[in-house]
Parts: structure tokens; sequence; C-alpha cells
């Protein structure tokens, strides 16, 4: 061992042999010691064993040379929200980053999704069901009031009462429970989960976007009407559907250096082509997540020099849903038939502009860590109209059938569904387009189409592991199984996954799972996207992801 003054315990041992033997790369090694909450002294021994980098995120900060400015207002761009921003309920792109410059998590996702202390300053598994995190403490609410456990527990029992219409039950749902979050003392807490979860503290994270901090007692709906977070940015004034003002948190716990900025802007946009034209104009200085159509022409501008186009892989993806339990496509050969239509790599040159990684209907993707077994033994899927013929005998439709998808108008998903329906046509599957706004699509209450019809396309934002996709979406009672796909020995194997810390044992399971998905194929993940970010040339200090997530602690104006 390279340090004998460091004592590993079993997990501990069980990483340093993983990363010796060269079985996990450092960067894989170092992203589960820090999910795990181990000690920066056992972090720098497996570090120091491991080899290779493995699949990551690319980019990170850039922009003007120099040291950090002080001062400058910002300006933000995103799209129209779709209702009032609030942390416990909302869940489109304009809500989210509009409350993640005023509100902040226990920990943060870095560009490589390496989680990173926030509001608590370490984390540990006493076991995969039991987690301690530790608060930092001197932090302030925009209010003034000093966050303590009390705050941190309240904020928890608020976001698991279903009542509530809290997105945060999408992934906690079954791992996290009203009362099940215990205050040990004004600076720790333990969370008492229902099973074991080995990737917990991604939902303390951004990556489960709700789980923003609160003061005790907060009212659901008026944090735009008052500063109550602790970031390092206030609300000053909201003008719904137009824009919000903030002003520079004094007592930022990140202080007396952060924040920089005396201030910001989000100034919404009701479409693509009108936040793009912002844009070109030099109307913005950060836009968090552009739209791909727009990437052709914000590369351009990149050359130019007038702005910065910050692209990073993520985990984000396009799932391209087929609901097992009715007509048409309860036959598995109809499914397997038109996901054998696509050409993957067609589509991210076509509707991505080439931002994508090619993907193989299953979540286990690339960029995270533990699933290069599953990539490697499970055949990669292509364009074979042969196959697609032979699945569509099978199912007794030789010359195809016919299929409406339901999409909504939003990024890139109608380029998509164009691409789908031209891609179907050789193999004789007529899919018809029927369009939705984003409101209508996902819709609330009992009416939610994304959910209910038969045919669609969701655009997932990224997490920070498989395992955040797969309870939502891939689980036989997942909140948002959209495919309505139910397969007994894919919710064993998860449970296995979820509730072992052996590594090995981990990324067999992860290769199975992968396996079976791909078989059944009750979702099409075609592709994995990498995801745009827009800087002005004066920005300084903003890294490129994740993208959906803008850290704007350390933003400077050149």
């Amino acid at each position: 061992m390279s340090n004998d003054r460091v004592r590993l315990n079993e997990y501990e041992y069980h990483l340093y042999e993983e990363a010796k033997s060269g079985r996990m790369s450092r960067r894989d090694v170092l992203r589960r010691a820090v999910a795990m909450g181990l000690s920066a002294p056992v972090i720098g021994v497996l570090a120091a064993c491991g080899t290779g980098t493995g699949s990551g995120g690319s980019g990170g900060t850039s922009g003007p040379s120099g040291p950090p400015k002080r001062g400058g207002h910002a300006r933000f761009g995103a799209s129209v929200p779709t209702a009032s921003p609030d942390p416990v309920t909302m869940y489109d792109e304009g809500s989210i980053q509009t409350v993640q410059l005023a509100g902040e998590y226990l920990c943060w996702p870095s560009v490589t999704n390496v989680l990173q202390p926030r509001l608590a300053t370490s984390w540990k598994a006493e076991t995969p069901s039991e987690w301690t995190f530790n608060l930092r403490k001197g932090v302030k609410f925009h209010t003034g009031a000093t966050m303590t456990a009390d705050d941190v527990v309240a904020t928890i029992d608020l976001l698991t009462q279903s009542s509530n219409g809290s997105s945060f039950l999408s992934q906690a749902k079954g791992i996290l429970d009203p009362g099940q979050t215990e205050k040990v003392d004004d600076y720790t807490v333990k969370f008492h989960l229902s099973r074991p979860f080995v990737d917990f503290p991604y939902l303390m994270s951004c990556y489960n976007y709700n789980s923003v901090i609160l003061p005790k007692g907060y009212s659901i709906g008026t944090f735009m009407k008052k500063a109550q977070g602790t970031g390092p940015l206030m609300i000053t004034n909201y003008s719904p559907n137009q824009s919000v003002t903030y002003a520079r948190n004094p007592n930022y716990w990140g202080g007396p250096t952060l924040p920089y900025l005396d201030g910001a802007t989000m100034t919404y946009y009701a479409s693509d082509q009108s936040l793009l034209l912002a844009t070109q104009s030099n109307e913005l200085d950060v836009v968090a997540y552009a739209p791909y159509g727009s990437a052709q022409t914000l590369g351009s501008a990149s050359k130019s020099g007038t702005l910065r186009l910050m692209p990073t892989h993520s985990s984000a993806f396009d799932t391209l849903q087929m609901r097992t339990d009715i007509p048409p496509f309860n036959d598995v050969n109809k499914r397997l038939a038109l996901a054998s239509c696509l050409d993957r790599p067609g589509l991210i040159k076509t509707v991505l502009d080439g931002y994508g990684v090619v993907g193989n209907d299953h979540p286990f993707g690339p960029m995270f860590k533990g699933t290069s077994l599953a990539n490697q033994q499970v055949p990669q899927r292509k364009q074979d109209y042969h196959q697609a013929k032979k699945y569509l005998e099978k199912a007794g439709v030789p010359r195809g059938f016919p299929a409406t998808l339901t999409v909504q108008s939003y990024e890139d998903i109608p380029s998509y569904a164009t691409a789908i329906k031209q891609q179907c046509a050789p193999a004789g599957i007529d899919v018809s387009l029927h369009q939705e706004t984003q409101t209508q699509f996902y819709g609330s209450g009992k009416n939610q189409p994304w959910l209910t019809v038969p045919f669609g396309i969701t655009n997932w934002a990224p997490r920070g592991a498989p395992s955040q996709f797969i309870l939502t979406a891939f689980q036989s009672d997942g909140i948002w199984n959209s495919a309505h796909w139910k397969n007994a020995q894919y919710t064993n194997l998860f449970s296995e996954l979820t509730g072992t810390q052996d590594e090995q044992k981990r990324a067999q399971v992860a290769a199975k799972m992968a396996e079976i998905q791909n078989g059944q194929v009750p979702d099409v993940i075609a592709y994995w996207l990498t995801q745009l970010r827009v800087a002005g040339a004066k920005v300084g200090g903003l890294p490129a992801g994740p993208a959906e997530y803008p850290d704007v602690r350390a933003i400077w104006l050149g």
C-alpha cells in the first residue's frame, strides 16, 4: 500500500483493490469514494493507485485571462417556466434554473460528476441504509436565520409528503419516506432509508433538483415572493413569464470571496429562436442549456470570439417510449423492429449536430462509473432493415404497421420525431406525428399524456447514477414508467445493484440488467446528449456543466 499510515476498512480496501487491479479507472474510483463519503486521506491513497481516467465529462471553466474581478451584473437566459418557480414543485428547465441561482443543496456534482460538499461538509454510509451528513456551520438563509439540522429535517419531511405535489418523490419514493430524517445534533442529520441505496447522496444534489434546502416552516409557493434560499444570489424582483432580478448575498457562507457578481437578471424566452437571437445579439452573458438547433450558429459565433460554446458529455437523453401493455407495441417483436430501423450515428449528426454519444437502449451509459462491462457485453444495436423485417414477420405483420408518435414541441424533440418517421418508413412502419406544447404533453393530475400515450418521446435531464433513471422509469412501480414495462427479474436485479457495495458484483448485475432491457426494448435510448452551454466572451469562472444546472458561485465578468 502506498501509505501504510492510512488504515483502510473492508470497503475502502475493496476500492483499493479495484483501482490497483485496473478493473476501475482512477476517475471511477474517486466518484465512488466521494459518493460514499470516504475521508480525504483514504481518497488520496485510492487516487495514487488508480490508472486512466475512464469516460467522463468534457470541458471545465475558461474565459478571460487574469484573476477574477469583482462586480458586475450577469444576464442569464432560459425558457419560460410552466408555473411560478418553487423548489418543492418545479420540474421544468426555466423553473429549475431560476431557483438554483438562489437555492442550494447538501452536495453538488462537478463537471466530471464527482460530488462536492455544499451545505453538507461530509457524509458517510454506516450501511447502505443508514447515511449521516455533517452540515456546514455559519450558513445563513437570505432571511438572516442560521441554517441548522432542523431546517434540513423540515425540508425533507416537506418533500416526502405525497400531498405536496413534490417531484422529489419521483426519485425518493420507497427509499426515503416521511419521518425517516433524524436530527442527531444541530449540525448532524441521519437518514434512515426504507431500503439500501448506495447512490443516495445523488438524491441530495441537483440531480434530484427538488432537494433545495429551505427554512423550517417554509410555505409552498412563496419562494419567488421573498428571498429565502442560502445561495450566492438573492431574488429581489419577479415578473411572471418575463424575468427575475437577483442581488449579491452579502452573508454568503462562501464569502468574503464569493460571489463575485453584484447581481444578475434571468430573462425568459418563449421559443428557442428568440433565445438564440438574444444570444447572438449579445443581450445575454449565460445560457446554461442551449438548444441543439442553434449549435451551428453558436459554433460560428464561438469561432469569431463573440461568445463561447461549452459542450460537455452528460447522462441526459431522449427516450422513445413504447407502451408494452397495449397495441401496437405490446408485441416485443414490433419494438425490436422499430429499434432496428434507427441509424443512431445519423441521428446524432442530423438531430444534434454531432453533439451526442450513441446509446444502446439501456441506462448504463458510458459516462457512468462501473458500466463498461454492460457496454462490452451487450452488442451495440445498429440500423438493420433486414433484421427489422425478420422481427415484423415474427410479429405477424411482414409489411409493417401504423403507429402515432406523440411529441412535445421542445428542443430537439420535433427533429428527432421527423427522423424516426423517415427511418422507419423503409421497413413499412408508418409513423404519424402528433405534436403538442410542452405544457400539454406533460399535463397535470390525471391528465399527463407523456405517461399514457402508446408511443411518445420524453426528454430526461441528467442524473448522477443509472439507478436514478431506473428507479423512476424502468421499475414495475416506477412513478414515471411511461412504457408501462414490468419485468420481475429486472426489478430483483435492481435491488441487488443498489444494495451492495461490491463493485464487481454491481458491474455484473448492471450488465445483466442492460442485456434484459436491450432485449425487451420498452424504451429506445438512441443517444446520450452532449449538452451545450453558452457564455459571453467576458464571462469567467463558469463550469461547462452539468448544463441544466448552472453553478454560479464563482462567475465573474471580465
